[in-house]
């Protein structure tokens, strides 16, 4: 079976999936994607490297944050030259031609299916989201093969919305959790150790924050919360692993303070998995997804705000039993928690073997774990 996966552009996270579907038997795999993706502060992959088909295709973004519009050029050739039996893209509104592919797939050209998040469609409200509920409902849905979801909650969540159980389907969208369980038996502590001192780290109680560091995740407030937090545990410390536009920024602000190291990008797994090992959990403020998945994976509670900008794997965290859900109008009473959960052994070690459950969950559900 020719199988084309569409792509705006591919995060690293998402190589090892499209490496697991291409040795699957009896799928030709084909990945179209654009190119870069280095701005919005990803590693940007490089197509020589993959181990399956995959063509970069100039990508075009007009517009800004929250109301932009992503075309690839010469989508529509090159997809007729792959002629491909199945599609599988992008659910985005950003991707617009999203269109043109539907209008070929009633033309009979190929089986077309949409691979997205569904946190918008999820509730009624705000007419934004009763108008995307709408484009969904009554565009997307009845005109693809089937709706494929990242995780399970969203399929069963449209469901009890009316969508036809054989055409709504879920694979999460993860990290590779085989090689993380895979690391996590071959450290040994002289490694660990070797790239601890490597980028500064010190044995001490300490956060992690792991992923981009962009606008939207509100890595604004990591100083405050940290210094806060020092006053409670002195010896407490900040890690910060990633890169994007705000990293200039972040690195100013948080200059003068004791107990802050800045990594820079790290995308070797091993090397993430030896930070890992050095923090009691990881903190994402705003605008968790996958974040919620790799923290798991290595067996480490999540933290995080109340907010509605959450990916949908942040289903899996549940407040008080495998990490922490923070109110932004509470500051004190979330320096107590993150305090205690710097200090406090045997609640740390409680959270974590609920956390351990849930990751068993996760990669069992995983497509291709």
């Amino acid at each position: 079976m020719k199988v084309v996966f569409i792509q705006e552009f591919v995060p690293s996270y998402r190589v090892p999936f499209f490496t697991g579907l291409s040795r699957v038997p009896g799928i030709d795999l084909t990945l179209l994607a654009g190119a870069g993706g280095e701005d919005e502060g990803f590693d940007a992959p490089r197509p020589a490297e993959s181990s399956f088909r995959w063509i970069t295709l100039p990508r075009r973004v007009v517009g800004r944050r929250g109301a932009r519009l992503v075309i690839l050029d010469s989508l529509l050739p090159t997809l007729r030259a792959e002629r491909p039996e199945v599609v599988i893209t992008t659910g985005a509104k950003s991707f617009v031609q999203n269109h043109a592919l539907i209008a070929a797939r009633r033309l009979g050209r190929f089986r077309l299916y949409s691979f997205q998040h569904a946190k918008d469609y999820r509730v009624f409200g705000r007419l934004r989201r009763a108008l995307e509920w709408a484009l969904f409902r009554w565009w997307l849905y009845p005109n693809c093969d089937g709706i494929i979801l990242y995780t399970e909650d969203e399929r069963r969540a449209l469901l009890t919305r009316g969508l036809d159980s054989e055409r709504v389907f879920y694979a999460n969208n993860t990290i590779d959790t085989a090689t993380v369980a895979r690391l996590r038996e071959e450290l040994r502590q002289g490694e660990i150790d070797a790239v601890l001192d490597a980028f500064g780290v010190d044995k001490r109680p300490s956060v992690l924050y792991i992923g981009r560091l962009v606008a939207g995740k509100d890595v604004e407030v990591l100083p405050a919360v940290f210094e806060a937090l020092r006053v409670r545990v002195p010896a407490a410390q900040l890690i910060v692993v990633g890169d994007g536009p705000l990293a200039p920024t972040l690195r100013r602000d948080m200059t003068g303070h004791d107990g802050v190291v800045m990594t820079g990008p790290v995308y070797d797994e091993r090397r993430i998995a030896c930070l890992m090992s050095a923090c009691r959990f990881v903190f994402i403020p705003d605008c968790a997804g996958l974040s919620v998945n790799h923290a798991f994976a290595y067996g480490r509670p999540f933290v995080t705000y109340a907010s509605p900008e959450h990916g949908p794997e942040i289903g899996y965290l549940v407040p008080g039993e495998n990490g922490l859900m923070l109110d932004r109008g509470t500051p004190t009473t979330n320096t107590d928690l993150l305090a205690r959960l710097l200090t406090d052994d045997a609640w740390w070690r409680t959270m974590s073997a609920m956390v351990a459950n849930v990751a068993r969950a996760i990669q069992r559900g995983s497509a291709l774990a």
